[in-house]
């Protein structure tokens, strides 16, 4: 028997290193991936800046302290920031890590985004990168840029993007759920929550322009001078 396969470990031995290697985050079994590994919600506290981490990211994995310490937030007290101001009511119980409101918003978070979005994005995407073979890859060419559009729909579209800040008002909800739905229902959006959101940011948001509030905004008329 040659010396390299003297040398190799046993098969558990094996698999407990496989699991220790690959098992953050991914349940394994004899080395192979099989289904995500939840830690289900985070519950430690760094006691040098109070971040909330998972106990599964303590600096030293090899011992099961009752208080770990912690790198990735503050390298044990060596980087100080600022914290963050707390979140508006609405969208930090939208936030909270229970009840079902948590859940809906989180599967469907991307969606909200984009329904608020007032641009599209413009640039040139490659599309060849992506042949199937692969995780999904996103490549842009060149510079990107932001899309405004007109600020009125075109008679019997739906309004979007900026339109959706003029047009019609008084059904916004119901537009802004068009605007990224495949139908002409809710699909799955809460109309209670995109209502909520309207208000917070028209309240709450100092950035946040309503382009109604314009007055002749109907007869605008832009002009750039190069």
């Amino acid at each position: 028997m040659s010396s390299k396969a003297a040398s190799k470990a046993p098969p558990e031995e094996e698999a407990s290193r496989m699991r220790l290697t690959w098992g953050y985050g991914v349940g394994v079994v004899q080395g192979k991936f099989t289904e995500p590994w939840n830690f289900g919600k985070p519950t430690q506290t760094c006691e040098s800046c109070g971040a909330i981490l998972w106990y599964e990211e303590r600096n030293v994995k090899s011992r099961r302290p009752s208080q770990p310490k912690f790198s990735l937030c503050c390298v044990e007290g060596e980087i100080y920031l600022p914290l963050l101001k707390r979140a508006p009511p609405v969208l930090e119980e939208l936030l909270n890590y229970v009840g079902p409101s948590f859940v809906h918003f989180h599967d469907n978070c991307r969606r909200y985004n984009a329904m608020f979005a007032i641009t599209s994005m413009g640039g040139k995407v490659d599309k060849t990168v992506n042949d199937g073979n692969g995780p999904y890859v996103f490549r842009l060419n060149g510079q990107d840029h932001h899309l405004i559009g007109s600020f009125l729909p075109v008679e019997g579209s739906e309004p979007k993007f900026a339109q959706l800040y003029i047009f019609d008002t008084e059904n916004e909800v119901q537009h802004r759920i068009r605007s990224i739905s495949s139908d002409k229902e809710n699909d799955g959006i809460d109309p209670k929550i995109v209502n909520s959101l309207i208000h917070m940011l028209d309240e709450k948001t100092m950035l946040w322009l309503r382009f109604s509030e314009w007055p002749g905004i109907a007869t605008l008329n832009v002009i750039l001078q190069m």
